[in-house]
């Protein structure tokens, strides 16, 4: 990933949080989808 802006991280903008959030999610690219996902829980291993 080239030219990423990454400026939302700076301290200035978000009063001197820079933690980590993630996010679970699915996409359809964009075609039309009555699918759906459903997340419970997910488990993060630091190795």
């Amino acid at each position: 990933m080239d030219n990423v802006n990454t400026g939302f991280l700076s301290t200035m903008s978000v009063d001197g949080f820079v933690g980590t959030i993630y996010g679970m999610y699915t996409t359809s690219l964009g075609e039309s989808s009555k699918n759906r996902a459903s997340f419970n829980w997910f488990k993060i291993e630091i190795k």
